[in-house]
């Protein structure tokens, strides 16, 4: 797609979570979705993900997503934020070199 070709859509009223938007390709998608009116928590393992999310007008819930309690206590923070979440945006990454298990 030509990234000078913008196709218009809205997400005002809605919520999104984005779990790793704390840099790269998920820091992006909220981004975007900020510019399009979304209400956002930004889900991130490191705490400079703090920084991003004020940078953008995002809320931000340290969470790491290899954790069952970290993620409930996302949801439980995003929902006491927003009520209803509508979006739900997984982009946590991590990068390893050696051999598979």
């Amino acid at each position: 797609m030509n990234p000078s070709i913008s196709i218009p859509f809205s997400l005002a009223s809605k919520a999104a979570i984005v779990t790793g938007g704390g840099s790269g390709i998920g820091l992006a998608i909220a981004r975007r979705f900020r510019e399009q009116g979304a209400a956002v928590l930004i889900a991130d393992r490191r705490r400079d993900g703090q920084e991003v999310a004020e940078e953008i007008g995002a809320a931000f819930h340290r969470t790491d997503v290899s954790d069952e309690s970290d993620v409930a206590e996302m949801f439980a923070a995003a929902k006491r934020l927003f009520g209803t979440i509508h979006i739900l945006m997984n982009s946590p990454g991590r990068c390893s070199i050696g051999p598979l298990p």
